[in-house]
């Protein structure tokens, strides 16, 4: 089962319960935990330059 670290709270989760976040540009996502999602959602919609970032689903690799 592979693992990966939440970017927000840096707690290792198995990647079926993190979200990836892509951002414009860039090969590789970033993940959330289900605890963190929430709150960077509401974080990044403050950036002036939020629509360069794209929510992936659940267990997406």
């Amino acid at each position: 089962m592979e693992r990966k670290m939440c970017l927000y709270c840096a707690k290792w989760d198995n990647i079926s319960d993190m979200t990836p976040l892509y951002e414009q540009g860039k090969e590789r996502a970033e993940y959330y935990c289900e605890r963190c999602v929430t709150h960077v959602k509401i974080n990044l919609r403050k950036l002036p330059y939020h629509h360069l970032f794209t929510w992936g689903t659940k267990g997406q690799v």
